[in-house]
């Protein structure tokens, strides 16, 4: 079987930028490209691509370097290049590789062979003083292995090297992270970068600073409420980005904005708003409430006071034609998702049972009517009632970042 290899040297981040184009569309047919270890070796993929990184960083160690440690983004595009140079049968470099691997390397080299068996394919690039000074350079950290076989059963091999301060394929920072302030909150945004080759983002998280209260968002989200900050408190907010690979750096921090106070109003007896046909003053008319407390398990009613216990759950179920919107924070759980009533006789359940977790905040609101509230707390008592002004505005009662349980809450539409 002949031999041949070549070697790209390798290149510093601002030096590659000149020779980079398009990325290139490549096939992965079977039937033009076999994968590894159906013609030309007996090994599965996963089992060369650990052959011949053993080999590398024998070699290394021999060296005095330290050991690379395989990535696999690294190796996806390293595979897909030996893919496509297996079904062209010709060996080639990808001319795009150093934007197809993750972002944030300082340095990146590519190294390419065919016709060599996986056993003796790192003698041959050791062999030659362009693709061992590939291997054996100290300033890289990450290696991808590649594999094809042709239809005509040799075998084409791909590495990919990369010099990183982070487990490539992590998810990057996000960007242009922008906050607003709220009452006791602040909406707090962010864009994403991306490339050829990212895994899908999972979550966000938002920090406040100061006090590290933080906030999670769906890996689809681009902005979030951030809720139980100190009113007249200056805040700036930093966000990371989770995928498969791990979290990624915390993003430069935003401006900082500051949260104003929530209205609060201590009115004596319940407080009775002018009431409208579909906006009852009672609260027992527009809700029937029951509570899930420690030791108790589910009430009626919204909890209960002076006797230490912490409410865990609410459910609340729609009388009458007034929609209600909340969500709970939760002991190590955090923000839970939004539940709304849908009309007459629809309930939502807030909190969570069985895991004897505490119920430490409420955000509430309902897009018709305004509405008031207040809740027990845990060292607090009664916080005073808190009352949005208008329909469809949200308000916060309890605290966040404290680890004090509710104990009982009061709601009047």
């Amino acid at each position: 079987m002949s031999t041949r290899f070549r070697r790209r040297f390798g290149v510093a981040g601002t030096a590659i930028t000149a020779c980079v184009l398009l990325l290139s569309g490549i096939s992965s047919s079977a039937a033009a490209a076999a994968p590894a270890g159906s013609s030309c070796t007996s090994l599965t993929l996963a089992q060369a691509q650990a052959r011949i990184l053993t080999d590398v960083n024998a070699a290394r160690t021999a060296a005095g370097v330290a050991p690379l440690t395989e990535n696999p983004p690294l190796s996806a595009v390293a595979t897909k290049w030996s893919q496509k140079q297996a079904k062209a049968a010709s060996m080639s470099h990808n001319p795009n590789y150093s934007t197809e691997i993750p972002p944030g390397w300082s340095r990146a080299a590519e190294n390419v062979a065919t016709g060599q068996t996986v056993a003796n394919v790192t003698t041959a690039w050791m062999n030659s003083s362009g693709h061992r000074a590939n291997i054996l350079n100290a300033a890289y950290t990450h290696i991808g292995i590649g594999i094809g076989c042709s239809a005509a059963g040799r075998p084409y091999y791909t590495q990919n090297f990369g010099a990183y301060t982070r487990t490539p394929g992590t998810a990057a920072a996000p960007q242009g992270v922008k906050a607003a302030a709220g009452q006791e909150s602040a909406t707090v945004s962010w864009s994403t970068l991306t490339y050829t080759g990212t895994q899908t983002l999972t979550g966000f998280t938002v920090t406040a600073n100061p006090g590290g209260i933080t906030a999670t968002a769906s890996g689809s989200a681009r902005s979030i409420q951030v809720a139980g900050l100190t009113p007249g408190t200056a805040y700036t907010f930093t966000v990371t980005s989770t995928n498969a690979f791990g979290v990624s750096p915390a993003s430069t921090a935003s401006a900082s904005v500051t949260p104003t106070a929530l209205p609060v109003a201590t009115p004596t007896g319940a407080p009775k708003p002018a009431p409208t046909p579909t906006t009852p003053a009672n609260p027992a008319d527009a809700f029937a409430v029951k509570a899930h407390v420690q030791s108790i398990g589910w009430m009626d009613g919204y909890g209960t006071t002076g006797r230490g216990l912490r409410l865990e759950a609410l459910t609340l179920t729609q009388r009458t034609d007034l929609v209600i919107c909340a969500r709970a924070h939760v002991q190590t759980v955090g923000w839970m998702s939004i539940s709304c009533t849908s009309g007459t006789g629809t309930s939502i359940t807030l909190g969570t049972t069985g895991r004897a977790l505490r119920m430490e905040a409420l955000e509430l609101w309902s897009p018709g009517a305004a509405i008031w509230a207040e809740a027990h707390v845990q060292s607090v008592g009664w916080q005073g009632v808190r009352r949005s002004s208008a329909p469809g505005e949200h308000i916060t009662i309890g605290t966040t970042g404290r680890a004090l349980r509710m104990e009982a809450v009061r709601l009047w539409p």
